[in-house]
């Protein structure tokens, strides 16, 4: 699946403005996930650092990875 230029857009100022040490509570942030979770378009290597993932990997994978750590941060209370 592919992304629409606004899609993108929303994720991409999304991740920029994020704070990767919790889980998000909101469901705007779980709607952005989702809104990626199936696309096999490639996350911008300043995204992929980010997130530490490999250069070249998809938004899908960052939305699934994101949602992975925030479920396990989650269990453990951190």
């Amino acid at each position: 699946m592919h992304l629409d230029d606004q899609t993108r857009s929303v994720f991409d100022d999304w991740l920029a403005q994020e704070s990767w040490g919790a889980p998000p509570d909101t469901r705007e942030a779980r709607r952005i996930l989702a809104s990626v979770w199936d696309c096999t378009d490639l996350l911008p290597s300043d995204c992929c650092h980010q997130l530490d993932i490999e250069s070249g990997s998809s938004y899908s994978r960052a939305a699934q990875m994101l949602m992975r750590d925030w479920k396990a941060a989650e269990a453990t209370g951190t």
